[in-house]
């Protein structure tokens, strides 16, 4: 597989950790020139050369992703690739979770991605190339009990992909959604649990399940396999729409398709609700 060589210079949010991190510090290493941008950038560990920059964002704040994308277009005059992996996650019953925890879920999740699209997408318009990468989660396509709101995110996340591939591959730019499963990341401790799911009728059913999503992300793909697997994507000439890590998740994707809904809420329910 020939590598794509138009990719220079690349903008990653939600860097400070995780996949974004180590996707970030990948990137870089194989020679493109990196904007790593997060809210706190502490923890932004920096490879050997001089390739990657840190730049503060904050994906809520509107003015914030339109002068990260002046800033990059101006000293680099392009911007081939935008990954967007901002983001976190709350969990708790629906009947437990307020409005305004809810919305916040999707402000920063969903809605944290398109605020960088119009700047970006412009850019590679012009330019008659680019990619644009968006960290979902396999909890988009197979929702989780007590994790319904980070998984309506996702699939949000995910629609949004799928919809705007077809409106830019005219102008040569290209979208993935990648779809990680459980994976050792900042992720489970960072995790928003509600104050009244942990109090409520569900209190024992939502903290078994959380306790199960804790254990099964701990010995999950580790972040830099991860990062590995996708930008050995990044780099072809035609990355794939939809990618799921891990051979056990492309399983449960594939049978999502093709066994019963029925089925697959119950397995579902026996992993995460009972």
């Amino acid at each position: 597989m020939k590598r794509n060589g138009q990719i220079k210079v690349a903008l990653v949010t939600g860097a400070s950790s995780g996949i974004g991190q180590a996707l970030a510090e990948n990137l870089a290493k194989q020679g493109v020139t990196v904007y790593a941008a997060a809210r706190r950038l502490e923890n932004t560990r920096h490879p050997d050369g001089g390739n990657l920059h840190t730049l503060r964002l904050d994906v809520n704040d509107q003015l914030s992703c339109e002068q990260v994308a002046q800033q990059i277009i101006a000293e680099e005059g392009r911007l081939d690739l935008l990954v967007q992996s901002a983001g976190f996650g709350i969990a708790g019953a629906v009947e437990d979770t307020s409005i305004d925890q809810a919305r916040g879920q999707m402000e920063t999740n969903f809605f944290g991605s398109i605020r960088l699209l119009p700047a970006v997408l412009e850019q590679m318009r012009n330019q008659k190339f680019g990619l644009i990468v968006n960290i979902g989660s396999v909890a988009g396509q197979i929702p989780i009990p007590f994790q319904a709101y980070y998984s309506a995110s996702k699939a949000a996340v995910s629609a949004l992909t799928l919809a705007l591939a077809n409106e830019i591959k005219p102008f040569g730019v290209r979208c993935m959604v990648v779809q990680p499963g459980d994976t050792r990341t900042g992720f489970t401790t960072s995790r928003e649990v509600t104050d009244r799911s942990l109090k409520s009728v569900y209190a024992d059913r939502c903290g078994r399940s959380i306790e199960r999503m804790a254990r099964d992300e701990q010995n999950g793909m580790t972040t830099e396999v991860a990062a590995r697997v996708i930008a050995s994507r990044i780099f072809r000439r035609r990355p794939p729409l939809l990618l799921n890590l891990g051979l056990v998740y492309k399983a449960f994707s594939l049978a999502v398709r093709l066994l019963p809904l029925r089925l697959v809420r119950f397995v579902v329910g026996l992993m995460y609700a009972a």
